[in-house]
């Protein structure tokens, strides 16, 4: 599930912010998603999880906001998606994630990240 692979990867980066690829989103649960709500982020409440988000073309605002308010900012990516190829695998099976990139404000490269 998604939950539990987002807690595996949580309990080895527990000083980041995840932002956790679902399909078409980056997606911030439990304390991440309370610092996405301090920055503007819309909130949802499920029974298990609060969560928030933003589509998968916002990454480099949404990392740069994160990183000038002093965040480190970790990526996880789907490595395949159920409608695009990961054969055999069912929607309840979920698909395979994988930390694709850690950012700092000392480690920040990306131009398209960088601000003035």
């Amino acid at each position: 599930s998604v939950r539990k692979q987002y807690w595996q990867f949580k309990q080895k980066h527990m000083d980041v912010v995840l932002c956790f690829q679902v399909g078409g989103f980056f997606e911030l649960y439990e304390d991440d998603c309370e610092v996405g709500a301090r920055l503007g982020m819309k909130v949802t409440r499920r029974t298990n999880m609060s969560s928030c988000g933003f589509p998968l073309s916002a990454l480099p605002l949404w990392t740069s906001r994160l990183l000038g308010h002093g965040y480190k900012v970790a990526v996880i990516e789907q490595a395949e998606t159920v409608a695009g190829g990961a054969k055999g695998i069912k929607p309840s099976q979920g698909v395979e994630r994988r930390l694709t990139g850690i950012h700092t404000t000392g480690t920040l490269t990306d131009a398209m990240l960088l601000t003035d």
